[in-house]
């Protein structure tokens, strides 16, 4: 069998498809465009308080000193009626968690480990200390 015409046809579109991609790389939809606006930035927490510099979490009364609700482990518990799974026996234990931090934060076994000293919970595996 004689293939020629097909290779033609096979090479010609590929080349038609090559100088596509070309003219898309290069931009053959003219000059670059001004800006017609410009983008405003709006801060995500606009009414940040300070309430303590301590790695202990702040007492309600501090929380509420500044007119904040606090969330510690109890207040979460509530928040999400825990109760009754912890009456029938389900209160983690066995259970593996896992922490995932896609920013990479070099902090993150020190602040677990801030966090369950300051809730009384026990350490876990991969925690400082």
């Amino acid at each position: 069998m004689n293939f020629a015409p097909l290779y033609s046809v096979i090479r010609r579109t590929a080349a038609a498809v090559a100088v596509i991609f070309l003219a898309a790389l290069i931009g053959v939809g003219g000059p670059p465009q001004a800006v017609t606006s410009v983008v405003t930035f709006h801060p995500a927490v606009s009414d940040f308080q300070f309430i303590t510099a301590s790695e202990t979490p702040p007492t309600q009364a501090q929380c509420a000193s500044v007119n904040r609700r606090c969330f510690n482990a109890t207040a979460m518990q509530n928040s999400y009626n825990l109760g009754p799974l912890y009456g029938q026996g389900f209160d983690g234990r066995g259970i593996t968690i896992g922490i995932v931090d896609s920013f990479g934060s070099d902090t993150m076994a020190h602040d677990l480990r801030v966090f369950n000293d300051a809730f009384g919970l026990p350490h876990m595996c991969g925690e400082e200390g």
